[in-house]
């Protein structure tokens, strides 16, 4: 006997947005609504199986919209009402079920429940599926274009429609000078007291007196201090030559002043710092002269 050996066909991925963990857990969630639900839902489908099993000549004449898989609570409700509007249903009937009968019946709903939960999430895959596979079928064969032609006789190119740098406006730092504020200040350093008692003529009387005069001599430290303001402001403009300070400076300058700022100085008045202090120190003696009679 000759065996033939053939590859085993691997199995096909089927896309899906849930993981064997959530779907694991969305089984679990409806085992339990199921076991909440309560005796007159569970009779509702008891009485539905009950009525398929009949002839078709001993059923009243219903909608085809009555038979079917009840997926939601809310539907049974809904049926639950109909068939007691019909007369099919009572409030008596709720109570025939064995507990045997009430577990093989929530596990049929549970199973049928699940069916078409799952039934449904395979459908959204499905259709996720194709709308990937129809996208790439029309990039692949061009039907999506980046570029549109503005004129039949001169096709425009993708590289000139994509905007670039000089579309748009740049950006320029100007500078200005501002105002100049001085400001003064004093400070004392020392002061030193003398006395000294002389004689005086008294201009009125013409007699001799005498008196002690005290000299304050004091050392005085003036400091005078300048603050220049320089403003600086940035503008969009177009233009490919921009005029800053009086001085026309082009694009390429613009940037390499943005990107590397200018180190200040001691000999430029305008740097870019914001303000220059300028100290200047004077001193001076002065001398009160006190008397004492």
């Amino acid at each position: 006997m000759e065996e033939s050996q053939h590859p085993t066909p691997k199995p096909e991925k089927v896309f899906s947005y849930l993981s064997a963990d959530e779907v694991e857990r969305m089984r679990a969630e409806e085992e339990r609504k199921i076991a909440t639900l309560s005796r007159a839902d569970i009779n509702s489908l008891s009485v539905l199986e009950h009525s398929d099993d009949e002839s078709v000549e001993s059923q009243p004449i219903r909608p085809a919209s009555t038979i079917g898989i009840v997926r939601t609570a809310k539907a049974e409700r809904r049926l639950r009402d109909r068939l007691r509007e019909e007369g099919l249903l009572t409030d008596e009937d709720d109570f025939n079920l064995s507990p045997a009968e009430e577990r093989t019946l929530r596990a049929e709903k549970r199973a049928a429940w699940r069916q078409a939960r799952l039934k449904s999430l395979e459908q959204d895959a499905i259709q996720a599926q194709m709308v990937i596979k129809s996208m790439t079928d029309m990039v692949a064969s061009g039907e999506i274009i980046s570029a549109s032609v503005q004129n039949e006789d001169t096709p425009v190119k993708s590289s000139e429609l994509r905007p670039s740098s000089a579309d748009f406006p740049k950006l320029t730092v100007r500078s200005k000078p501002g105002s100049t504020t001085v400001r003064e200040s004093e400070k004392i350093l020392g002061e030193t007291v003398t006395q000294k008692t002389e004689e005086y003529i008294d201009d009125a009387t013409g007699e001799k007196r005498v008196r002690t005069v005290e000299y304050v001599e004091k050392l005085i430290e003036k400091e005078v201090e300048t603050l220049q303001e320089k403003i600086i402001s940035l503008e969009l403009t177009n233009d490919a030559t921009v005029t800053v300070n009086g001085n026309n400076k082009n694009e390429e300058d613009d940037e390499n002043e943005s990107e590397e700022p200018t180190t200040p100085t001691a000999g430029d008045n305008t740097t870019l710092g914001d303000e220059s202090n300028l100290n200047n120190k004077k001193k001076k003696r002065k001398r009160s002269k006190k008397g004492k009679h």
